[in-house]
């Protein structure tokens, strides 16, 4: 709001000046005390902001823990001879030892026709009929494309074709197509016929095997199991095979165990988040004693409340032979804080892993602080209803502030209206006390 200073020219008064000290005046305890409602509301939602994100932080450690794919559930695959198949496991696979012996690779077949003078010699034309396994396409040839180059660029530029590549080899005695499928396996087989055009075609229908198709083969623990890819994923649970080289007669030993490294690691991501998330509430909570100083949030229930229940979560018991979290190394310290004893939860977990995973799975105290998390933190949650009403607050100021500048708008041209009449019955007067001065002055006798 803009005050326009003037000079009242009956009476003389600064009445831009009176009218805005007036305003002033009237205004100034609605803004101090808008203006502490609004700093504090956003001093507030800062802060909770803050709290969301660690408390994003906690469940995002804690789904490494009690998710289906935890930290517990985590297996190492270890191959005796990478060289001949490696492994990976799943979360979840059953631990245990195999013996693996890899007979024979699965191979792509592969045909060649035979020798022509060069690339550029004349074949034919007509229709190539190529079929891989069960899929097939058809190629027209046609008299741009009846070279052995030109079929080999017709072949791979087909719209059908999802299975075959085709190229020339190059040799002392001369050129030859060759056609290679893109699948492994004995049911992968390429075949070739030609119909139509001039029959020239018909020299691709006598391809000889370069590479013939075949399946894999190897024994797992003496039992034999064959496969159209050296990627075998379903013959052990939760296991895939990765065969690279074929060693009939020797066996070498797969071993599938828990990943001893993993749960550590998540235990130590969890501690991490969760000691961020209570340095954020005691900095939004202290109390300076020396300055009588409150920070944003101390005193504050909600705080006080998730503080409780995060307490409390932490001492759930497991039960059904778990350890407590102190027992497997993970303290509370006097600030709240968690420690984690490494070597005493390395220890915990390879005498009673089964145990130690019971800590971070449904039931337990890693699952009771998620809820306690999960009830604050989510969408619809305790702290979205605290943070949607601290937005209320903000809107219904910005209300209030148009409101007030509605209201010390009107109160100004108010002032300025009573004020220019004052100024012009002062002026009246001022002439009206000049004329009689006037006239008493010329009055006989006067002076």
């Amino acid at each position: 709001m803009t005050i326009t200073t003037s000079t009242g020219l009956g009476s003389g008064l600064d009445i831009g000046s009176l009218v805005s000290q007036l305003v002033t005046a009237e205004r100034t305890p609605s803004d101090n005390r808008l203006n502490a409602v609004s700093t504090a509301a956003k001093a507030q939602l800062s802060a909770f902001g803050s709290l969301k994100a660690a408390l994003g932080g906690v469940s995002t450690a804690l789904a490494a823990l009690t998710g289906d794919d935890s930290a517990f559930e985590t297996r190492v695959a270890a191959s005796a001879k990478p060289e001949v198949f490696g492994a990976t496991a799943s979360p979840g696979a059953a631990v245990g030892r195999y013996a693996i012996e890899v007979r024979q690779l699965a191979t792509a077949h592969k045909v060649s026709t035979g020798a022509f003078a060069s690339a550029d010699t004349r074949v034919g034309t007509g229709t190539l009929h190529v079929a891989v396994g069960d899929h097939a396409f058809d190629v027209a040839i046609g008299s741009g494309d009846a070279t052995l180059a030109g079929i080999r660029s017709a072949i791979n530029a087909a719209a059908g074709n999802a299975d075959v590549d085709a190229a020339i080899v190059r040799t002392d005695d001369g050129a030859r197509l060759t056609l290679t499928s893109r699948r492994t396996g004995a049911a992968q087989a390429i075949s070739v016929t030609a119909t139509g055009g001039d029959g020239g075609l018909a020299a691709l229908g006598a391809m000889s095997d370069v590479v013939p198709p075949q399946d894999a083969v190897l024994r797992i623990d003496g039992r034999t199991r064959t496969s159209a890819s050296n990627v075998v994923a379903d013959a052990i649970d939760g296991v895939s095979l990765n065969l690279v080289a074929a060693q009939p007669d020797s066996s070498f030993d797969l071993a599938v165990s828990r990943d001893a490294t993993a749960p550590r690691r998540a235990v130590e991501k969890f501690v991490q988040s969760y000691n961020a998330l209570v340095n954020v509430i005691n900095a939004a909570t202290r109390y300076d004693a020396s300055t009588r100083k409150a920070s944003v949030l101390t005193g504050d229930a909600l705080v006080g409340g998730l503080s409780a229940a995060l307490r409390s979560a932490l001492g759930t018991a497991a039960g059904h032979g778990a350890p407590s979290l102190a027992e497997a190394g993970v303290t509370t310290q006097a600030d709240g804080t968690l420690a984690l004893d490494g070597a005493r939860f390395d220890a915990a977990a390879a005498s009673n892993g089964d145990g130690v995973a019971r800590l971070f799975a449904p039931g337990g105290p890693a699952a009771a602080v998620a809820a306690a998390v999960g009830r604050y933190a989510d969408d619809g949650g305790i702290l979205a209803d605290r943070t949607d009403a601290i937005s209320r607050r903000l809107t219904d100021v910005d209300r209030q502030r148009t409101a007030l500048d509605a209201r010390m708008n009107a109160m100004e041209s108010r002032y300025r209206t009573q004020f220019a009449a004052l100024d012009a019955l002062i002026g009246q007067m001022r002439t009206t006390s000049s004329f009689l001065t006037q006239q008493l002055a010329a009055l006989p006798g006067a002076g």
